[in-house]
Formats: C-alpha cells, sequence, structure tokens
C-alpha cells in the first residue's frame, strides 16, 4: 500500500468506529484522524514507546485505564486509540493534565471530545486490531498472538515474548479473566486494603474455565496480567501506596510474568501480585497508633497530593474541627499537617525529577507551590539539593 492508499483506509476506519487513528511514516507523523475537538493529542506520552515496536500488531496500556493499538505496514506504523476509562476522579484528573502539559479546561475539552469513543473492552478492541492486521498485512492472527508492550523506564524498554505453543485449557482449569462487576468489587478490596477480604473474594468468584478464546492461552493470560497489574497498581496508590513504589512493584510483576512459560504459573503470579499490592496498603494503617481518622487523613493526602489540602478543607471533609484535627494529627504521626503534607509533595517532586523531564516550574505548580522558588528553597531544604542538583544525580546514577 501507498500512503495515499492507508490514509485512505484510516479516514474510512475512523468514520466507521469513531477510534482515532494516526499514520507514520518512517516514524514521522504524516495525518491524525478523529481528534479535531482534541487540544492535545492524548497518545504522546506514550508515542516513542508505541513506534519503537516493530510487531506486525501489538497494544499498549497506560497508567489511566486506556489502551492503543498499533498496526506496522512496510515503513508505515497507525496508532488507533485511545479507547477505555473516560471517568476519572479529581487527582486523576489533574494527574492525566499534568502528563499532557495542559490545563484543567483544557484537559475537560480532551475528556469531553475522549468521551465520544465508543466503549471498547481490552478483549474487543484487540480483535478490532487482528481485523485491521488481516486487512493492512493479510496476516490471521489469534488474539493471544498481539503482543504487550510495557513502558517501564525512561529508554522505553518494549517486554516482548515469543508466542509459545500450548495444549488447550481443560474445563476444570482456572482462568484468571474477569467481567467488569468483578474489577470493581476486587479493585475496591486493593484499595482498602482488605487482605483476608480479597482471599475469600477471589475463592468464591475464582470457578474453572470460562471459555477458550484460542489453544495458545499463555499469550492471552500475559496480556491480561499486564492489564490487572496496571489497574491494580493504580487502585493500589488510590489506598496510599506510594507511586513510585507502586509503579517499581508493577514493573516487577510483569518482568517476572513475561519469564513464566505456564498458564497456571501466570495466573498464581496475578493472586500472588494482587495480594501484595493489598497487603502494601494494609500496612500503611496498620500501626495501631493511627486512628482510622488520621490513617483515612493520610491516605486522602496521598491520593490528592496536588489538591488544596488547608487544614480547613481537610477538616470540612473529614467532619472534624481544624484544632481538634491538627492536635490529633501531631499526636499521632509525630508532624503538624503542613509538614507532613510538605514532606509528601517533596517525596512527589523526586518522582517526577527523577522520571519524567517536565520544567521546574510546572513541577511547582502542580504540586501548590506559591512559587517556582519557594518549591527549589523548600527542597533544599529537605534534600539538601536544589531540584536541578538533584535531577542531574539522578541521571547520572
Amino acid at each position: 500500500m501507498q500512503l495515499d492508499d492507508i490514509l485512505y483506509a484510516c479516514n474510512c476506519i475512523t468514520g466507521i468506529s469513531a477510534i482515532p487513528a494516526r499514520v507514520y511514516q518512517n516514524n514521522v507523523l504524516k495525518h491524525s484522524f478523529g481528534m479535531a475537538n482534541m487540544p492535545v493529542d492524548p497518545v504522546v506520552p506514550y508515542e516513542k514507546t508505541l513506534l519503537a515496536n516493530n510487531e506486525h500488531i501489538s497494544y499498549f496500556c497506560t497508567p489511566f485505564y486506556q489502551f492503543y493499538g498499533t498496526i506496522q505496514h512496510n515503513e508505515f506504523t497507525i496508532i488507533f486509540g485511545p479507547v477505555g476509562q473516560t471517568d476519572y476522579i479529581h487527582q486523576e484528573k489533574r494527574d492525566y493534565a499534568f502528563t499532557l502539559g495542559i490545563t484543567p479546561m483544557e484537559f475537560d475539552q480532551l475528556l469531553s471530545a475522549m468521551r465520544q469513543i465508543p466503549a471498547f473492552s481490552l478483549e474487543n478492541f484487540l480483535h478490532f486490531l487482528l481485523l485491521l492486521n488481516f486487512y493492512f498485512n493479510g496476516e490471521r492472527k489469534d488474539i493471544t498472538e498481539i503482543v504487550a508492550c510495557q513502558q517501564i523506564d525512561e529508554d522505553n524498554i518494549i517486554i516482548t515474548s515469543s508466542q509459545e505453543e500450548v495444549s488447550p485449557l481443560s474445563n476444570h482449569e482456572k482462568q484468571f479473566y474477569y467481567t467488569r462487576s468483578f474489577e470493581k468489587e476486587m479493585l475496591n478490596y486493593v484499595r482498602e486494603g482488605d487482605v483476608e477480604g480479597l482471599k475469600k473474594f477471589f475463592s468464591s468468584h475464582i470457578h474453572g474455565n470460562v471459555g477458550k478464546l484460542s489453544y495458545n492461552q499463555v499469550r492471552q493470560q500475559k496480556n491480561l496480567f499486564i492489564v490487572a497489574t496496571t489497574l491494580i497498581s493504580r487502585a493500589a496508590i488510590e489506598g496510599g501506596m506510594y507511586e513510585d513504589q507502586a509503579y517499581q512493584l508493577s514493573d516487577m510483576y510483569i518482568r517476572r510474568c513475561e519469564e513464566l512459560f505456564s498458564i497456571e504459573a501466570i495466573i498464581k503470579l496475578n493472586y500472588r501480585m494482587a495480594l501484595d499490592f493489598t497487603e502494601h496498603v494494609f500496612s500503611i494503617g496498620k500501626d495501631t497508633s493511627i486512628s482510622p481518622l488520621v490513617a483515612s487523613v493520610i491516605n486522602y493526602i496521598r491520593r490528592n497530593i496536588s489538591a488544596d489540602l488547608s487544614c480547613k478543607t481537610l477538616s470540612t471533609r473529614f467532619f472534624i474541627n481544624r484544632n481538634q484535627l491538627s492536635a490529633r494529627f501531631k499526636n499521632e504521626t509525630g508532624k503538624t499537617l503542613n509538614e507532613f503534607i510538605v514532606h509528601e509533595r517533596i517525596e512527589r517532586a523526586k518522582n517526577l525529577l527523577t522520571n519524567t523531564d517536565k520544567p521546574l516550574s510546572e513541577i511547582s505548580s502542580y504540586l501548590g507551590f506559591s512559587s517556582q522558588s519557594h518549591f527549589q528553597t523548600v527542597f533544599k531544604r529537605l534534600t539538601g539539593q536544589t531540584p536541578k542538583e538533584f535531577r542531574e544525580q539522578s541521571i547520572t546514577k
């Protein structure tokens, strides 16, 4: 196919499906479709990862529960998406806008446009990609042969695996494969750190094989594992787990999954992964010296680190007098509310300085500092380095 043929086909595909498409030739963007109402292309943070993959067909799961798919045809790369979630809590909206480098108002416009894209489950989206790969490359692939890309560091390392041949599952074998209602209930246990509740939930809800998509189930289980890990890690962050800790644990489990070659081992790792994240959330509030109220305040601060976290706002949210909240927090944690919030924001700043190229002005604004100079002063007071020095040192490590 020539460029004009591919552009014509993608225009028709977007016209039918409403899924945005981008056409690249030798990694240079030639045209995009379906993004007329978007102030920025949401693929930007993941573009390098998607273009670095050389498979004919692949997909990528973002930290914001959305999926992108790629089709490679000769020197052309076509990226479709995003499809998936468009409902976010306030902090997630701020995080997403910050990742894209746009204002909250622009993000609301983007979100409105993304909500016009039909809702696709991962399975449906993968079948959509299979059809497009057949059209562009003439290949008849199975859903389990689709390679899942995972951005695990700043060098855009992509995890892939060979296509293993395995026997069909017997009717009594289990799969970690769930519906939206299953997903919501499971993530709630993770978010609340309810380890025993999650164990009972798995025990009562995972019953045998729910149907096979193909004879090659290993790749399918790995695909599902990557999606599950992304969702569960985000739920753990909402439950109070540090972002960098959650992402490191997520990357570790995804690497470990790609080293496995049996369905049983992947399923066991899936259970262990879900329980591990839940145990981390549980450990945050298990200290008996911290009351449920203060533990809830701590979790709220970590989940809404860039929001208004004044004592007045927190006391209103938790229905307690400001002076009482301040006194209880200091008595139970040994830190004032302001000291704790500043510490958490500096910890988040370290993560952003290490893992993003965002300018200091954007980081300081996102984390609620009154000015960049104020951010630099506080950062140096708590770390002994300026933000610039910290970033340069992290790069050389």
